[in-house]
């Protein structure tokens, strides 16, 4: 039996304050997020492990609708040999500030029976990294990013957050889903989704045959998926891009391709009429071209 830790917990029955500036917030998970015991094993699949670290916890829970939009992430990673050291030393959380806001919950290193609390002992930046600036797209993200010191190796990393908010180009309508495998092997995988009772709500599984366990709660439905031990995929180098290989769920509150093209239609609909400074500028451009291909 694997030696079983319920320190992880702490962070859900802590009451610490909170803590907010200009790009995130530093407080409590909230009293919807279900928690999760952190499991310890007494082996791990070392022949593919290529990064140093061995992911022990995956807890993903989204409340996408009502009141609340939010997303809780929580990971645990124990360091195996020393390269895994400066893997687990680094901690990034994109997010967009136009729409979203981040808490961040905990960022604890569990070191034998100790939890260090590494949020006000290490070095926490935002920073704005436009990946696609050569090309002139700005898309306002940011990235979370916090530098852990003296990550040893047996040490587990382990820490939380959640994302509020929603893409407003989805109109209030929730697309989503779930990851089920990765690239690495994962000891334990929690995956939840409540939605409402009253609104529809389509799923659709992709290259697997799990399918979650629905919960019937007060006012919402629960969709849960529940993994142990689940294997790294090793895939061909020579796929092509466009081919996903990973198996996962797709949540759509669209039933029909129709709906899908009603809502995409508008956002790319031409404008009824044209501004007179629009029209100059086409004026302009086409007195200087000599063919229209110009």
């Amino acid at each position: 039996m694997p030696k079983r830790i319920l320190i992880g917990i702490i962070l859900f029955l802590a009451s610490a304050p909170v803590f907010a500036n200009s790009e995130y917030q530093i407080a409590p998970p909230a009293k919807w997020v279900n928690p999760i015991a952190l499991d310890i094993p007494e082996s791990y699949p070392s022949e593919s492990i290529d990064n140093g670290t061995y992911f022990l916890l995956v807890d993903m829970q989204k409340h996408p609708k009502g009141k609340i939009s939010e997303s809780f992430q929580r990971f645990a990673e124990m360091v195996i040999n020393p390269k895994g050291i400066s893997t687990a030393s680094q901690i990034s959380i994109a997010f967009d500030p136009t729409y979203q806001r981040l808490i961040i919950h905990s960022v604890n290193v569990l070191r034998r029976d100790r939890v260090i609390d590494k949020l006000n002992t290490s070095e926490i930046s935002v920073l704005q990294r436009e990946k696609n600036l050569e090309a002139q797209l700005y898309d306002g993200r940011k990235t979370f990013n916090i530098i852990l010191d003296d990550i040893q190796q047996g040490d587990i990393v382990e820490y939380s957050y959640s994302i509020m908010g929603q893409n407003p180009v989805f109109e209030g309508k929730f697309y989503g889903g779930f990851d089920l495998q990765w690239r690495v092997p994962v000891y334990k995988v929690s995956q939840r989704l409540l939605w409402p009772k009253e609104e529809g709500l389509h799923l659709k599984m992709h290259k697997t045959t799990i399918q979650p366990v629905l919960k019937p709660l007060d006012d919402f439905d629960e969709y849960l998926f529940y993994q142990e031990q689940v294997p790294a995929l090793m895939v061909d180098s020579q796929l092509p891009d466009w081919y996903d290989p990973y198996p996962w769920a797709q949540f759509s509150e669209a039933g029909t391709w129709q709906e899908v093209i009603a809502w995409g239609t508008r956002l790319y609909s031409e404008p009824g009429k044209i501004s007179p400074e629009l029209s100059a500028q086409i004026a302009q451009i086409d007195a200087h071209s000599a063919v229209p291909e110009e």
